[in-house]
């Protein structure tokens, strides 16, 4: 009689170790993958938040009737420079806080004043033309960026708005300039307004 011996089949060290180590490498590469991916997510979200903001602002301003002086949602004078601060869930107010993520700046240019070259005096009779379309025109330019501690510093390096300003890692910008009809005859105050997004 043949006597059968039963070998239980496993797998040996070396073979064990080599699979770890493939699984470690593997789980590493994902592993470095993860802070990419959520910054990516953060910025994006970011991004389309400050969207927002920016639209926002510009809506408020269209929907100021000519024959205000300032905005009914963020109090924005068309006289002044304003600045606002935004948190991370849309709340603004006039000062940063500790939860203070974007910051929006509107500047404007021929606020009040009416179209360009109204207020030149005429050189044959010397009389101001400034009462010709006068408050018709306002132009605005109006900024978001974040996060605000450097958006402010880099717009002071820039030189304000035109500049070429540094955007810090996970910092960033968006910026529109709009037209407006300040018209005090119209309605609304934005027939014939126009936007370009920068």
């Amino acid at each position: 009689m043949n006597k059968q011996t039963n070998s239980a089949g496993a797998f040996s060290l070396v073979e064990v170790a080599l699979a770890i180590g493939v699984a470690a490498f593997c789980l590493i590469a994902i592993l470095g993958l993860l802070p990419a991916g959520l910054n990516t997510n953060q910025s994006s979200t970011r991004q389309t938040t400050a969207n927002g903001i920016l639209s926002a602002i510009v809506a408020d301003l269209r929907a100021t009737p000519g024959t205000s002086s300032q905005s009914a949602q963020f109090g924005i004078s068309f006289q002044h420079k304003k600045t606002l601060y935004f948190a991370g869930d849309g709340t603004f107010s006039t000062s940063p806080g500790t939860n203070t993520i974007f910051m929006a700046t509107v500047k404007f240019s021929g606020s009040g004043g009416g179209q360009q070259g109204n207020n030149d005096s005429d050189e044959g009779n010397g009389q101001n033309n400034n009462n010709e379309g006068a408050g018709t025109a306002s132009f605005v330019d109006v900024k978001v960026t974040w996060p605000y501690s450097t958006a402010g510093d880099n717009d002071e390096q820039a030189g304000g708005s035109g500049g070429v300003s540094f955007q810090p890692p996970g910092g960033g910008k968006v910026e529109t300039f709009v037209g407006l009809d300040r018209n005090p005859n119209s309605n609304n105050g934005n027939n014939g307004d126009h936007d370009e997004e920068g």
